[in-house]
């Protein structure tokens, strides 16, 4: 069910009872990352604690992301 065909108070409904659909196809790493960031509890969603964003650029799903190599690129070409 898409949350198209529901009414604006059963979407909030199911968003504040239910835990989200994570496709099958995602990996454990993105699963884990998206369950995170969707944490029902805000003050325990990833990157809402004391190191705010760090802990989102710390996951395991970014293992393989140089953020300070990435952050010289987006200066580099005028994105900061």
């Amino acid at each position: 069910m898409t949350a198209n065909s529901l009414g604006n108070h059963d979407c909030f409904q199911r968003i504040l009872e239910q835990d989200p659909e994570i496709p099958e196809e995602f990996s454990t790493d993105a699963k884990l990352f998206v369950k995170g960031l969707l944490t029902k509890e805000p003050k325990k969603r990833l990157g809402a604690g004391e190191n705010g964003v760090d802990d989102i650029k710390r996951h395991r799903f970014f293992n393989n992301i140089n953020w300070a190599e990435m952050a010289q690129k987006a200066d580099s070409v005028g994105f900061s």
